[in-house]
């Protein structure tokens, strides 16, 4: 019984391929635009994450100055990732079903909306203004979340394969320069505009409203979407089920493929038939179909890939450094720096970032994070010494506060 379902599964592969080889038009043209489309939605998606850091630690210490308490400072910078947490899990169980480039789109749209709710009730904070600051904050988070699933899987989906590494490390510079740029309107909004953080959160919208027109009409499906859910209509059918014509999906997967490939007929059939087999894998539809999509599991290899992987997440998360880049303005004009300190501090962590992608293949990325854990080891150790004699940030002296900034400079 197994033989035949294996035997049935390969023949719908085959066919499937055949199908897409007979039926799609082939189209010479080729679409060079793709190339940048593909890295410039998630793109600016990733830097809307990185402008939120920037920009909210300058809206901290402008709303800070205002009277806002220091738990509702607190409130302002985690509820957004409340609103991540919530449609990361969406992404998380739905994520196929939605599609890549609509995960995308959906970001936009909160992050849009997030924006204008958060620039408003930040001008009214008398009357219900910070519970409506708050719902802007999660609403912006749902982007975030959607955005920071989809990106990696967007560029790893569509990027040939001798750029995708480039362009997903490229994605990570993207979130830092979001940072840097974050920085620079909270201290162009504090020194030339009122009401500077309505201002610099509602400038997010500038890079979102964009995102959600390119993502809508401009940037494509990938062929893998588009495969798996001719498959999701083929099983329909074969099920009884009313449903859309499958070959649609399968045409479609073609076409773009073509558009990939620069309209080679065999280099895309090769992409259709590669996504194939790599779909058959992933849902355990060979003979080890009853261990499912979690088969890999099994593996120890994989298993202790995924411990490392998401242990340094979240010691990354647990030593405050996220933290600390959200609350620079604020601790920097505690102590006596203006908002050019946190620009600074952006722009140093721009070139440690770009120096980092360019000593990755030389150096090796086990070197350089054993370099950036003992750099936040000492940071952390540093940082208690500073405030462990306790007092007011205005009874430190010049050392303590240069130690404090050099400290947070070598954290982040």
């Amino acid at each position: 019984m197994a033989m035949e379902e294996e035997g049935q599964g390969e023949n719908h592969d085959e066919e499937a391929v055949e199908f897409l080889s007979r039926r799609a038009p082939v189209r010479q043209s080729g679409r060079p635009a793709w190339a940048t489309i593909i890295f410039l939605v998630p793109a600016m998606a990733s830097s809307l994450f990185g402008y939120d850091i920037g920009g909210v630690s300058g809206v901290l210490r402008a709303l800070g100055d205002a009277g806002y308490t220091p738990v509702q400072l607190g409130g302002v910078a985690s509820l957004s990732m409340l609103g991540a947490l919530l449609s990361s899990a969406f992404a998380l169980g739905f994520g196929d079903w939605l599609g890549r480039r609509r995960e995308l789109v959906a970001a936009g749209f909160f992050y849009t909306i997030g924006s204008f709710v958060e620039a408003y009730f930040t001008l009214d904070v008398g009357n219900g203004g910070v519970v409506g600051l708050y719902v802007g904050r999660v609403l912006y988070g749902l982007g975030i979340g959607f955005a920071m699933h989809a990106s990696p899987l967007y560029i790893g989906e569509l990027a040939p394969a001798d750029q995708r590494g480039r362009l997903v490390a490229l994605k990570e510079l993207v979130i830092v320069t979001g940072i840097l740029v974050g920085y620079l309107a909270g201290a162009a909004a504090h020194d030339h505009v009122k009401a500077p953080a309505a201002w610099v959160l509602g400038g997010g919208a500038l890079i979102s409203i964009p995102l959600v027109f390119t993502a809508s009409f401009l940037a494509p499906d990938s062929p893998r979407w588009l495969v798996l859910r001719g498959q999701l209509e083929a099983q329909k059918a074969k099920e009884g089920v009313d449903t859309v014509d499958e070959s649609q999906w399968f045409t479609r997967a073609k076409q773009v493929a073509l558009e990939l490939s620069g309209g080679d007929e065999v280099a895309a059939d090769d992409m259709i038939a590669n996504t194939i087999e790599a779909l058959e894998d992933i849902t355990g539809e060979s003979n080890e179909a009853g261990r499912g999509a979690f088969r890999w599991m099994s593996d120890s290899k994989i298993r202790k890939a995924l411990k490392v992987g998401l242990g340094l997440v979240l010691f990354q998360q647990v030593t405050g450094q996220p933290s600390i880049l959200y609350y620079a303005n604020k601790l920097f004009g505690d102590f006596g720096f203006g908002y050019k300190a946190a620009v600074g501090l952006g722009l140093f962590k721009m070139i440690v970032t770009l120096s980092s992608a360019s000593m990755v293949e030389n150096v090796g990325r086990r070197r350089l994070l054993l370099a950036g854990t003992m750099g936040m080891t000492m940071s952390l150790v540093g940082l208690t010494a500073v405030f462990v004699g306790g007092g007011t940030a205005s009874s430190f002296g010049l050392l303590q506060k240069l130690c404090l900034l050099g400290f947070v400079f070598l954290l982040v």
